[in-house]
């Protein structure tokens, strides 16, 4: 269950991927201009934690490794 940020509940629900294959669920945030973050997390059929990953960005330079200028 996730709290939105006006406080109302909401049900989430993973559903696992075919027979063999992988799901991989991935989501991420920042808090200002200057730091954003990600993860993900890779899952077998049986819901088996498979390998994950999170990482936090410097989020200015990210975007200007890009081409991105006017932010």
């Amino acid at each position: 269950m996730v709290t939105a940020r006006n406080h109302y509940n909401v049900m989430i629900h993973w559903s696992p991927p075919n027979p063999h294959f992988v799901k991989l669920n991935t989501d991420g945030a920042f808090k200002d201009k200057q730091i954003a973050g990600c993860g993900g997390v890779i899952r077998g059929n049986q819901g088996e934690w498979l390998g994950g990953f999170a990482k936090c960005v410097a989020s200015l330079r990210y975007a200007y490794r890009f081409g991105f200028k006017k932010i």
